[in-house]
């Protein structure tokens, strides 16, 4: 053995003795770099021939040992870095896999027990679990695999004996081969526990099983397992069958912070003591405190709650799952640092540890010599090993208990928490003290709660959870303007509730969404009717601040299309946009209520989301009625948005007035596909398949995007769904339209669809809007349909702003009438939203100029409330069931000293509103 070797391969036992059995292996290492071995038997291993059973257990062991050789010494030498060392181990390992596997299918061959099959076509996938799925295997590792087959598949090349039957034997026969100790040793030890329900499960699980398995009954344990799967043999068509049924499984859609708490449960078994002790002989450096474990469960953790909408962090290894959580911005990346730096330390001494004697372990030494050995191999004496191996652990150890625990969590029992008694005096006396006006009511939703009065409370995890938030919960409603309301509104939250778990720990792991959670229950039931039926919307305020930071129109159109694009088909395509649309809008919503109404800022949104929502509609029934029905060459269709969507305005609750219009070239009389339609027929359909998409709860959502509303097309509720071009021109050049359809019209924007015939649309309205008009007509046509209007919608009080005298309605019908009146010599007067349409007449030289402007300021305002009421109150009069939060939110957007002097300020702005609307119309006050 060359001299310079001798130090570093006289360590420990294992690696004398293999440079001892591989004398020429040893010698080299003196006279050729670790990495140039290294990628020598790397690119072997693929030359290497298919061989027998036997012969295939030779060479393997052969091949395992000559690699332990050279990674021992690269270890202590430190010329290969130990993440690359475990890269290598993990890559032998399935290349032993795969040629293990070919040897028993030849092997099987050749006893006539199966036709011959090549191995990427067998219906056989072999996944590699744990260590061996993330490239991170040590030295001494067991290598994880499950053996999955297609049963269908497997059975048309099996002679004789069942599929099952067969793959059970297979599966031996390929552990035996891999595990079985001979004079050479063994490769790997092989664990197949893994698997389904190991303990009644055959070693070989169909796929179909599995499906069934992993949609049903699956622990969140193997949710976290399952992050580092990976196909490491086998048919290439059974791995990716394999990967579509377990994604949903391990990746949920909604954030899982239940699963924090189980897989803390999972680790306080491994490590039931967070207490820390300094370093000795005995320590576990990877299932004690601060050990491997910890960094691997820190990180997995982080990837199953939030893996699910980040598909970047869908990663199997350990450091490289650490830096993109970093990236997406879900660890500080000081954390991330000190995490990386001490597992690659840590994986390091694992591998040294394992090295002295060829031993699976994981422990510091109790021999003296082994210790001193370990020590000396890093150049330290054993006391300074120890202290940097604790300097590791605690920066581990914080950031794991920082992720787990909760430090200002109180250890002593609460007295606001769930108790069988309905009348305790203890929980009666606190709450009153908080504040609550009727304790003794408050006091009975805790009893109806702790014996479990709703379907939410059936499980114990659901009401241990819902115990520990309890208190918390008490004291943020206390501190919302409806303390008691707040109560009652979470207790009708409840009682609406499938499911709690989720919810509960959500709540649990952060505290800050009870006080947001509180205050809308108090004080924004139509939020919290919408939470009730959809609670992981809380979801959108663990993703980012939904106050904070909104995307520009542009960014929400390309996360859309980008969530549009990862669907399989029309089914998928529609949940993600029920979703996209979901979490938006109710981030958009939660804007609205805790920050002043900004109601331009929240129309442009409400609308860009309206948009994006109706041009996926279009074009995913689009794609499947061409599939079905063909299309028309030259045709096109397009959605006209009217109302508020066309105008840029919408408020909380729009629905959307829309007019479907098609053209197809006269010659085509019949769609190409196999069932043809005529133009009409064909239009109309899709016409009625779009509204359907956008106007009933789609996969994904309990309620529907938007209420459609098609009456504003040619010949209303008279007419085709689907209006053809030349229709929809005649409708407007031969007389038959009304005056109040010139005035729909004037908020019309193309918004879906081709865009030659978008374009052609909005000039063909902006032409017809430009006619010029008599005025005295003009005037007698819109004042009359504004007092039938009037009469038909009475307001409820004085803020029930759409419909008051001199209110939004009358706004927008002044509007529309200086529109119509100018747009023949002024056309830069056709803006499309009503109060850029006013300041566009306030810059004009013209009578009406400055009650114009007048408008112009007041309708934000106006927007402001109604979108602030639609939230809360919804339909009923402010003044009898506003509460006292709303009230204050009102003073504010008024900017008055309280809800009184609001409610006459925003009488004095309406009569100010009526009088400039007067002035437009020139209307007698006393008329």
């Amino acid at each position: 053995m060359p001299a310079p070797l001798l130090p570093l391969l006289k360590f420990g036992g294992y690696l004398p003795y293999l440079a001892e059995r591989w004398p020429e292996l040893a010698a080299r290492l003196s006279t050729v770099t670790a990495k140039e071995l290294l990628d020598e038997q790397e690119s072997g291993w693929a030359k290497t021939p298919r061989e027998d059973l036997n012969a295939t257990a030779a060479t393997l062991r052969k091949e395992k040992q000559h690699l332990a050789l050279l990674l021992g010494y690269a270890e202590l030498a430190g010329t290969i870095p130990v993440m690359e060392q475990t890269r290598a181990l993990s890559q032998f390992a399935i290349y032993a896999v795969k040629k293990t596997l070919q040897a028993c299918l030849d092997n099987a061959a050749a006893l006539g027990q199966i036709a011959e099959t090549a191995l990427d076509n067998c219906g056989i996938t072999i996944i590699g679990m744990g260590k061996l799925g993330a490239d991170e295997l040590n030295f001494s590792s067991d290598i994880d695999i499950i053996v999955f087959y297609d049963r269908e598949k497997c059975a048309g090349y099996i002679n004789k004996s069942d599929p099952g039957t067969f793959m059970v034997r297979l599966t031996r026969q390929l552990v035996s081969c891999l595990s079985d100790q001979t004079a050479d040793g063994y490769v790997f030890r092989t664990d197949l526990r893994l698997r389904p329900d190991p303990a009644s499960t055959p070693l070989a699980v169909s796929l179909a099983a599995a499906e069934t398995y992993y949609s049903s009954i699956a622990a969140t344990w193997e949710r976290a397992a399952m992050i580092k799967a990976k196909p490491i043999a086998g048919d290439a068509a059974a791995a990716a069958e394999f990967s579509k049924l377990i994604q949903p499984f391990v990746w949920r859609r909604n954030l899982d912070f239940a699963a924090l708490d189980e897989i803390h449960a999972i680790k306080t078994q491994i490590n039931p003591q967070r207490r820390f002790q300094q370093a000795a002989s005995g320590l576990n450096i990877k299932t004690g405190l601060g050990g491997i474990r910890e960094i691997e469960f820190f990180a997995q953790t982080q990837q199953l709650i939030w893996g699910g909408r980040e598909r970047r962090l869908r990663l199997c290894g350990t450091l490289e799952a650490l830096d993109m959580l970093v990236e997406c911005g879900r660890v500080a990346s000081v954390t991330a640092s000190a995490l990386y730096e001490a597992y690659i330390f840590l994986r390091g001494l694992e591998h040294r540890l394992q090295l002295l004697h060829d031993a699976q372990t994981h422990t510091i030494p109790t021999n003296a010599d082994d210790l001193q050995q370990i020590a000396a191999s890093y150049g330290k004496t054993i006391s300074e090993l120890l202290e940097t191996l604790d300097a590791r652990r605690t920066l581990v150890a914080a950031a794991y208990g920082a992720l787990f625990e909760d430090p200002t969590a109180a250890k002593q029992q609460d007295s606001l928490t769930l108790h069988s008694e309905d009348s305790n005096p203890l929980v009666i006396k606190e709450l009153g003290e908080l504040g609550y006006a009727d304790p003794a009511a408050i006091a009975a939703c805790l009893h109806k709660w702790h014996n479990h009065g709703y379907r939410v409370l059936m499980t114990p995890r659901a009401q241990s959870l819902l115990i520990e938030i309890t208190p918390a919960l008490l004291r943020a409603a206390a501190q919302t303007s409806s303390p008691d309301a707040a109560i009652f509104s979470f207790d009708g939250f409840l009682s609406k509730l499938n499911a709690g778990v989720q919810l509960f720990a959500l709540l649990k792991a952060n505290p800050e969404l009870l006080q947001t959670l509180a205050e809308v229950l108090g004080e924004a039931p139509q939020i919290a009717e919408r939470l009730a039926l959809q609670p992981h919307l809380l979801d959108n305020f663990l993703i980012t601040d939904p106050l904070e930071d909104f995307p520009t129109a542009q960014q929400l159109r390309l996360e859309l299309n980008a969530a549009l694009a990862r669907a399989a088909s029309t089914e998928d395509r529609l949940r993600n946009l029920a979703m996209w649309h979901r979490d938006w809008l109710f981030r958009l919503h939660m804007h609205i209520f805790r920050r002043t109404p900004q109601s331009l800022f929240a129309s442009a949104y409400l609308t860009v989301l309206a948009d994006a929502a109706t041009t996926a509609a279009l074009d995913s029934v689009k794609t499947d009625f061409i599939s079905a029905h063909g299309d028309f060459p030259g045709g096109q269709c397009a959605v006209l948005a009217l109302g508020k969507q066309g105008s840029g305005e919408m408020t909380v609750n729009s629905d959307l007035d829309v007019v479907f219009i098609y053209h197809v070239p006269d010659a085509h009389t019949l769609s190409t596909g196999a069932k043809a339609l005529s133009p009409a027929v064909y239009y109309t359909r899709l016409c009625q398949r779009f509204v359907s998409v956008l106007s009933l709860p789609n996969p994904g959502s309990v309620t529907p995007l938007y209420q459609i509303d098609l009456r504003l097309r040619p010949e209303g509720n008279a007419g085709q769904a689907a209006t053809s071009l030349s229709a929809f021109k005649a409708y407007y050049t031969t007389g038959s339209a009304q005056t109040w359809e010139y005035q729909a019209l004037t908020r019309a924007r193309a918004v879906a669809g081709d865009a030659a015939l978008c374009a052609e649309l909005e000039e063909t309205c902006r032409a017809f809007l430009s006619r010029p008009r008599f005025d005295d007509a003009l005037r007698d046509d819109v004042l009359s349909m504004l007092k039938r209007y009037q009469t038909a919608h009475p307001p409820r009080d004085a803020w029930h702003v759409k419909h008051i005298r001199g209110g939004m309605v009358d706004i927008e019908f002044a509007a529309q009438f200086l529109q119509l009146k100018y747009a023949a010599a002024h056309p830069l007067i056709l803006q499309k939203s009503t109060r850029a349409s006013l300041l566009a007449v306030s810059k004009l030289n013209v009578e009406e100029s400055e009650p114009a402007r007048i408008l112009a300021d007041i309708y934000p305002l106006y927007m402001d409330i109604q979108n602030l009421t639609r939230l809360t109150v919804g339909s009923v009069k402010i003044s009898k069931r506003a509460s006292f939060g709303l009230k204050k939110k009102l003073a504010h957007v008024l900017e008055a000293v309280d809800f009184e002097a609001a409610e006459v300020h925003i009488i004095d702005v309406a009569a100010i509103a009526s009088a400039a609307i007067s002035k437009i119309f020139i209307i007698n006050e006393d008329t």
